[in-house]
């Protein structure tokens, strides 16, 4: 923060978290060589069926509503088609994933024909019930921000992380354990303490009973309640597996990747007469070229509008049209 003197600013507590490798014993891998257990879907082998790492702008799933821009294609024998394009401004990106079975997940992907053809890829993977040990090395950090840590990585009864490759498909599905913390403090007689973990998750849990009241304790003053319901929703683990999450698939109704040309004239003659009925007191008529910026509210009505044709066009949309929102919601509570 700042001082009254322009030019003085107060320091910022310089401190380090560093994480070691986590090695994995080959033992305990999955066999890659004809492997029918672990496979991913995708497209083909140049295109990647979840889009790549870098989303862009013309997809509200990403991001918030700005703009629509209109486009008249040439679609030979002196013919045009109008698309649009839905330009976002803000990331929206969405870096949590259902857990699930990676099985009954990659027979749901198989079993849509909508999906058209699609290829399986094998992949290796740390099998079930498999665990390894890393070491998470830290420097200088006060010890409330150590608890964050600590909490962050065990963080309720019911949460499990995700990390690697195919989240979307139920892999990644982590559960951290932490099995000692050494406290080394410095000073003339340098001496370590083993931190009693029992006692701190009983003071984790104390100190959470306060998250909803003004005077917070401990960790719960970095805490936000009703963001951990939804991150538990999300995150929620529970055996068995029995829930299925599937994307919607690409065509009508879903992503619009590589549809036939008669499918696409379909899907955006519905599109222009769904965003002129929408935005016609904007001015934005089937003759109106070019872009017109729109708010985030008049952005959630036109997808809205559009979900029964492209459910996949605005998250929040997406999610609060989804079957399973209310029940997971109502279950799914955080509980440390």
């Amino acid at each position: 923060g700042k001082t009254d003197n322009k030019d003085q600013f107060i320091p910022a507590w310089k401190g380090r978290i560093m994480i070691d490798d986590a090695e994995v014993d080959e033992s305990k891998l999955s066999a890659l060589s004809n492997n029918k257990s672990y496979v991913v879907p995708d497209l083909n082998e140049q295109d990647a069926f979840m889009g790549g790492p870098h989303p862009r702008a013309s997809s509200w799933w990403y991001f918030h509503p700005h703009a629509i821009e209109k486009e008249e294609v040439s679609a030979g024998s002196n013919r045009t088609v109008t698309t649009y394009h839905f330009i976002g401004a803000g990331y929206r990106g969405r870096k949590f994933y259902f857990h699930q079975d990676p099985k009954k997940s990659i027979q749901e992907y198989r079993s849509v024909l909508k999906w058209g053809l699609l290829n399986f890829f094998p992949i290796q993977c740390l099998e079930k019930g498999k665990s390894i040990t890393f070491n998470i090395l830290f420097s200088n950090i006060p010890e409330q921000l150590l608890h964050l840590l600590l909490f962050a990585l065990e963080p309720g009864r019911r949460i499990r992380h995700k990390m690697g490759y195919g989240k979307a498909y139920g892999y990644g599905s982590v559960e951290f354990s932490i099995k000692e913390v050494l406290f080394q403090r410095k000073g003339f007689d340098e001496n370590s303490d083993i931190v009693d973990l029992n006692g701190l998750r009983s003071e984790f849990r104390k100190e959470l009973t306060t998250i909803n009241r003004e005077e917070k304790k401990g960790i719960a003053c970095f805490l936000y309640k009703p963001s951990l319901d939804n991150l538990s929703s999300i995150l929620w683990y529970e055996e068995p597996l029995v829930q299925t999450f599937s994307y919607p698939c690409p065509g009508n109704g879903g992503f619009n990747v590589n549809l036939p040309e008669e499918e696409r004239t379909t899907y955006n003659r519905t599109l222009r007469r769904a965003i002129a009925n929408t935005l016609s007191k904007h001015h934005f008529d089937a003759e109106t070229k070019g872009t017109i910026s729109i708010s985030q509210s008049t952005g959630k009505t036109i997808s809205s509008e559009l979900k029964e044709i492209k459910p996949a066009l605005h998250f929040e949309v997406y999610q609060e049209n989804s079957l399973l929102g209310k029940e997971i919601k109502e279950k799914r509570k955080f509980n440390y």
